[in-house]
């Protein structure tokens, strides 16, 4: 992430604007986000981002259109969701600046 920060142009760097929407969320869906960096890929389900935030899948499909909304993931079919290996990036960095408190953040290499 490093290399897409910019100090001469905000408007240039990616982790700022990456981070202004994580922090607009609410601590669930931001627990959420965190634990999604745990997923191995760029696409992923309902099912799987609830296996990683080890919560039941009805409460996460309520939680995902936050993100959607925030801008750090999109749904690309009913129940699939994609997100830029940037924003995982971040998310994996935020991760481990938390602590993690999700049993599957080991799954991380």
């Amino acid at each position: 992430m490093d290399a897409f920060t910019s100090d001469e142009d905000p408007v240039l760097d990616v982790r700022a604007s990456i981070a202004r929407s994580y922090h607009m969320l609410d601590p669930e869906s931001a627990s959420l986000f965190r634990a999604l960096s745990a997923w191995p890929g760029a696409m992923f389900a309902a099912s799987d981002a609830a296996n990683m935030a080890a919560q039941p899948e009805q409460q996460v499909r309520q939680t995902l259109p936050r993100l959607i909304h925030a801008h750090l993931i999109s749904e690309v079919g009913p129940g699939r969701y994609s997100w830029n290996r940037l924003v995982a990036a971040f998310a994996a960095e935020q991760a481990d600046l938390n602590g993690s408190e999700t049993p599957n953040h080991a799954l991380r290499s």
